[in-house]
């Protein structure tokens, strides 16, 4: 299951689950700067298996920390939240780093989806979908 909250209207249960998750799966959490978070469950309990963060700046979004569990890995769980963010911000948009340049999988995961290098430097690709 696929949900969408405002920062703002996430419980300390929930920024538990949240932030320990994301630490889980990077170095750190910035789960505090984003303005809307996306996370999916598994269909038999609250476990999140997915989730990604998201911040609006006109008609553009950012998107950050896009994480599968490591057991959901290779279900299409990346494609199902970013095809959310789609549906839901239509008309935007879109844009993401990668933070490990030499990441080819990634790369070419987001190539797929649409996503065009901007530019890249020796720590980071910024990539834009329209």
């Amino acid at each position: 299951m696929i949900l969408f909250k405002k920062f703002e209207l996430i419980d300390d249960n929930l920024y538990q689950k949240l932030d320990k998750f994301i630490l889980t799966n990077f170095d750190n959490s910035r789960l505090d700067t984003y303005e809307y978070v996306i996370y999916m469950t598994d269909d038999n309990s609250e476990n999140i298996i997915g989730f990604v963060g998201l911040q609006t700046i006109d008609f553009n979004i950012i998107i950050n920390q896009l994480c599968v569990s490591i057991n959901h890995r290779n279900q299409g769980i990346a494609t199902q939240l970013l095809e959310y963010i789609e549906s839901q911000f239509k008309n935007f948009k879109y844009y993401l780093y990668i933070h490990n340049i030499n990441n080819t999988k990634l790369y070419n995961y987001y190539n797929k989806r649409g996503f065009k290098e901007l530019y890249r430097d020796n720590v980071k690709i910024k990539m834009i979908k329209s």
